[in-house]
């Protein structure tokens, strides 16, 4: 056979064989514009309950269902900077849900989330909320953990606007910034809006102290939602509203909340 004909044969081949490969494993709609939070989210509480039902049922607890947990997700994408849509590895979501054998962890969880181009995606749980990799079920059995490692895939024709999901975090810490002691306590975990934007923060002071005074500023999907004041009595509980913009109101998103106490940290009594 002709040399040159060889090559071109081969060539052509390679050719195809790259398209078939990159149909297959990734194509789908290949958009990023069908990659968007909203889609995400709903996948995710979706997929995050199923496989939590499923580490449910290796620990015993066979009463937690899809419908008892409750499930809401709320995800961004590469912090302040970086739109929420496309894929990449940069996405990490908040997942808030009702678990009364193990109440989830500072209202929520953590999952770390690599989303793909073909519309599906690899994600990662937090060990404090679901446990590690392997784990050992109620036989003594060593067997996977079903929540800690999992898989999923979003409708590229479903609804792709947020849903007005709230849940408050605390925020964290940067690297080697001190812990101290607070004699307030901030709300975490799912919350809702009022009809008019006032989102409720419920305020806890220390027993046996003075008042807890300061100011807490609000930002929403990483971006500012005003500073509120509060002043609640030793022993208490106070709320206080945070004032969202009715666009914030209506999409919702993970809400920080950077409190500036005036107070000073309660006093440690003696032993």
């Amino acid at each position: 056979m002709n040399p040159l004909r060889t090559l071109l044969r081969n060539t052509v081949l390679l050719l195809i064989g790259a398209i078939l490969l990159s149909a297959c494993s990734g194509g789908g709609s290949g958009s990023s514009m069908n990659v968007t939070r909203s889609r995400i989210e709903r996948s995710l509480e979706r997929t995050y309950a199923n496989r939590y039902v499923a580490l449910s049922k290796i620990n015993g607890n066979t009463d937690v269902t899809t419908v008892s947990l409750n499930t809401h997700a709320l995800c961004d994408k590469g912090g302040p900077a970086v739109a929420d849509e496309g894929p990449g590895g940069d996405w990490i979501c908040r997942v808030a849900y009702v678990d009364p054998h193990a109440p989830s962890p500072e209202g929520s969880a953590k999952v770390e989330m690599n989303v793909h181009s073909n519309d599906c995606y690899t994600a990662v749980g937090s060990s404090k909320a679901v446990g590690q990799l392997n784990i050992v079920d109620t036989n003594g059995r060593q067997v996977v953990n079903p929540a800690a490692e999992f898989d999923g895939c979003f409708d590229t024709s479903s609804n792709g606007t947020p849903n007005g999901t709230m849940i408050i975090v605390a925020p964290a810490l940067p690297p080697g910034a001190p812990q101290f002691d607070s004699a307030l306590t901030p709300p975490v975990g799912l919350v809702q809006a009022s009809a008019r934007g006032h989102v409720p923060l419920s305020l806890r002071c220390a027993d046996g102290g003075v008042h807890c005074t300061g100011t807490i500023d609000v930002a929403i999907q990483n971006a500012s939602a005003g500073t509120v004041t509060y002043d609640v009595p030793a022993g208490e509980t106070h709320t206080v509203n945070a004032q969202l913009a009715s666009g914030q109101a209506r999409d919702g998103g993970i809400i920080e909340l950077i409190a500036h106490e005036q107070t000073p940290p309660p006093t440690l009594a003696s032993s």
